[in-house]
């Protein structure tokens, strides 16, 4: 009686391994999109998403696909929109006095400081006033 129970034991087995394959298949979504194609969906995100949340959600996936520093970077964008409004404020405050300054070296560090938080329209917008400044010029 023992050797019918060897097959059905063995495709047992071969069904467990399967859907345990299938299990960790659809956990990976985002690594088995193109590196292109996780790019464009990052950029999209970090430029045009308003909800924190959904940042949030996003930044969960790229980190389960090993994209570690793009997860870092929408977390940090959800804070930046999560921020106190006396925070985003005194941030208005900064670029428009960065944005009138003179000083590029000074600009160009404000730009690295809105890079960091993930300002990156701000830091853009910084970025292109420095380009404008002569350098031996400054406040």
């Amino acid at each position: 009686m023992p050797l019918p129970l060897i097959p059905l034991a063995i495709g047992s087995l071969a069904a467990a391994a399967f859907a345990a394959n299938k299990a960790r298949e659809s956990k990976k979504v985002m690594s088995a999109q193109t590196a292109a194609e996780r790019m464009v969906i990052y950029d999209t995100a970090l430029n045009t998403c308003k909800d924190s949340a959904k940042l949030r959600t996003l930044a969960l996936a790229f980190e389960k696909a090993g994209q570690k520093p793009e997860a870092t970077m929408l977390r940090k964008r959800a804070d930046l929109m999560d921020a106190p409004k006396e925070l985003k404020q005194a941030r208005r405050e900064s670029l428009a006095k960065g944005l009138a300054s003179t000083n590029k070296a000074g600009v160009l560090n404000l730009a690295n400081a809105y890079e960091e938080i993930v300002a990156t329209a701000a830091a853009a917008k910084l970025r292109a006033h420095a380009e404008t400044l002569d350098v031996s010029k400054g406040e």
